[in-house]
């Protein structure tokens, strides 16, 4: 008895067998498979920066007030990362002052980067400072209270590769500062309201907020800050340094074919909490332009000179970051 019982059991066994090796794999197992090879957000993104021959990828991720949680929080519900939704699940963070938000994002995990501190020496140029943060992956960072000064200094290396850069608004139009091509910018510009309409006025490349030096015709040295707007408005002045206006003037730029003119009023600056312009007067002048990646550069061709002694001359005016 006990022989026929464990010979049907055995037939069972063999049946049951049969019949699991011919049931097919199930559609769970195939999504799974599926998931598993399809590339991920990240990992195209890594691709593009590769193929670009960057080691690092920067994006401008907006300005998000808060403590660092209450940031990241705010930056998840964004619908302008939804392309590059990977960030919202990025652990690695570091801050210094300031609600500037940057993803910084390395070729591969070969790649190390290194945010630090931003420092400046005697000559306003930018160093590494304190390190906050070290990784082989990405790092949101935040910083930069002003759109145009960095606080935020980044060190790339790969082998003996090294990439240093500073992330930062552009004087001229407001989007990732990268005129050197040092980085892979991957900002969502096109879904960002900040953006929106950025080039709206085609012909105004030219707008920004920019610096020059040039002696006048004393010879003495002078500092000109020009801020060109898209809506059209202008300001300019001139001083001693970063720090003493002599005279400031206002009013308004067109284009005239290729000539840039400049129809401003002002004067001498009295007043230092609360300086006030005295005997205005008017300054009209025009000039030929040309953006290049080093900055602005102004001929002079007709009208007043923006300072005296200088008709004719030609201004390399610079990204004004003071």
């Amino acid at each position: 008895m006990k022989k026929y019982i464990i010979l049907l059991l055995a037939v069972v066994l063999v049946l049951g067998l049969a019949s699991c090796k011919d049931k097919p794999a199930g559609n769970n197992e195939k999504d799974k498979a599926q998931v598993q090879t399809e590339p991920s957000l990240l990992d195209e993104l890594q691709g593009k920066i590769k193929a670009d021959g960057k080691l690092l990828g920067v994006a401008y991720l907006g300005w998000i007030e808060g403590d660092a949680e209450t940031a990241k929080a705010e930056l998840a519900k964004q619908d302008y990362i939804e392309d590059i939704s990977f960030v919202k699940d990025i652990e690695k963070y570091a801050e210094n002052e300031g609600y500037r938000m940057y993803a910084i994002v390395p070729a591969d995990d070969s790649v190390t980067i290194s945010v630090c501190k931003c420092e400046f020496d005697d000559e306003y140029m930018p160093y590494d400072g304190e390190e906050l943060i070290e990784a082989n992956g990405p790092i949101l960072v935040r910083g930069n209270m002003s759109d145009t000064i960095p606080n935020l200094y980044v060190i790339t290396k790969k082998g003996s590769e090294k990439v240093e850069y500073t992330p930062v608004q552009s004087g001229m139009d407001g989007r990732l500062e990268n005129s050197e091509n040092l980085v892979y910018d991957f900002t969502p510009y096109d879904k960002m309201a900040e953006f929106s309409g950025s080039d709206e006025i085609p012909d105004a490349e030219f707008c920004g907020n920019w610096i020059a030096f040039a002696n006048d015709g004393n010879g003495e040295e002078r500092s000109l800050i020009l801020e060109l707007n898209t809506d059209g408005t202008v300001s300019y002045a001139y001083g001693i340094g970063n720090s003493e206006v002599l005279e400031r003037f206002e009013g308004t730029w067109k284009l005239d074919g290729d000539v840039l003119k400049l129809n401003l009023n002002g004067g001498v600056v009295e007043g230092v909490d609360e300086p006030i312009v005295i005997s205005p007067y008017p300054l009209n002048a025009s000039f030929e332009w040309e953006v290049n990646p080093g900055g602005l550069e102004l001929t002079h061709i007709d009208g007043d000179a923006i300072l005296y002694g200088t008709k004719g001359n030609t201004f390399e005016f610079y990204v004004n970051e003071y």
